[in-house]
């Protein structure tokens, strides 16, 4: 399901830690798929108590820091990192973005 209920909304999406340590998960309808000239920013607060996060694409085989294709990269890796002390330790998350969904 899309981010807004719908079914074919694209948006611009991102995940950042901000100052209180919380992992975010940010978004914003691209403006030619709703009626508002300007599109809210959403954002929802996934995970708390976390240091940082690293994202890597995977591109030509080679996993890289940056993603700046026109398309989509064949995997994303989100690797989560605790604070040190912190018991909390979770296996990387690898996904494969995609533009249509999937078939049912």
């Amino acid at each position: 399901m899309a981010l807004d209920g719908s079914q074919d909304m694209q948006a611009d999406i991102r995940l950042s830690v901000d100052g209180r340590h919380r992992l975010m998960f940010i978004w914003q309808p691209y403006r030619h798929v709703i009626e508002s000239a300007t599109p809210q920013q959403q954002q929802r607060v996934l995970l708390t108590g976390i240091a940082d996060i690293d994202c890597d694409y995977l591109s030509n085989g080679n996993w890289e820091k940056t993603w700046y294709g026109n398309g989509l990269p064949a995997l994303v890796r989100i690797h989560i990192r605790f604070p040190d002390g912190d018991r909390r330790h979770w296996p990387d998350i690898v996904a494969a973005p995609m533009l249509d969904p999937m078939p049912q």
